[in-house]
């Protein structure tokens, strides 16, 4: 009980920290996740060596579940600045490599 106060509540500071740490992870796993997980679904159907509906179809089955992980790994991450900055790194990898698959004609 170290960190309670005389009155046997927690300090204000550290639990506004934690509805921050919570805020901040559900808006990652919410806003953060449906953008990196729609580039993954979107590579993989680009990428895949199916016929394109199939593809299409593979990928977007798979969003599920990568959905799902990526959720639960925002809130087992140590820190929310990991999240964001790995989330905005794999994004930002991701569109380029969209980009790139668009622009050698790859097929929609």
């Amino acid at each position: 009980m170290a960190g309670v106060a005389a009155s046997g509540r927690e300090p204000a500071v550290g639990r506004r920290s934690a509805i921050w740490q919570v805020v901040l992870r559900t808006i990652a796993a919410t806003g953060g996740n449906y953008l990196l997980t729609s580039l993954i679904a979107g590579m993989m159907a680009r990428l895949l060596p199916l016929a394109p509906s199939e593809a299409s179809m593979t990928a977007t089955l798979s969003s599920f579940l990568i959905f799902a992980l990526i959720a639960m790994w925002v809130f087992a991450a140590r820190s929310v600045l990991r999240v964001y900055v790995l989330m905005a790194g794999w994004s930002a990898l991701l569109g380029v490599v969209i980009w790139l698959s668009l622009q050698a004609g790859g097929r929609l």
